[in-house]
């Protein structure tokens, strides 16, 4: 799957499953509810995640306080509930 998170449609949009026309300075705000919603359906691979990267458990930590539900992020990224669930 493809999606360009990208306020402006380019051509790479033309290709793309799906435009995330992001608020500008959201990009984080869009990686914590993706982090956020993976964890919550347990689609993290933990094992994988410690032996291979380091901070998991604070990124984790920052996502459970930062990111709320599809909704919560998809405003917080003037993004449409509908394109957002699309996506997470």
């Amino acid at each position: 799957m493809s999606s360009p998170s990208i306020p402006r449609r380019t051509a790479t949009c033309e290709i793309a499953d799906l435009h995330l026309p992001l608020r500008a300075g959201t990009d984080v705000t869009l990686f914590n509810g993706l982090l956020s919603w993976l964890a919550q359906h347990e689609i993290v691979d933990r094992a994988f995640v410690e032996a291979h990267t380091r901070g998991s458990a604070q990124a984790l930590l920052v996502q459970r306080n930062t990111a709320g539900d599809v909704g919560a992020v998809a405003r917080l990224c003037g993004l449409d509930t509908k394109a957002a669930s699309g996506l997470l």
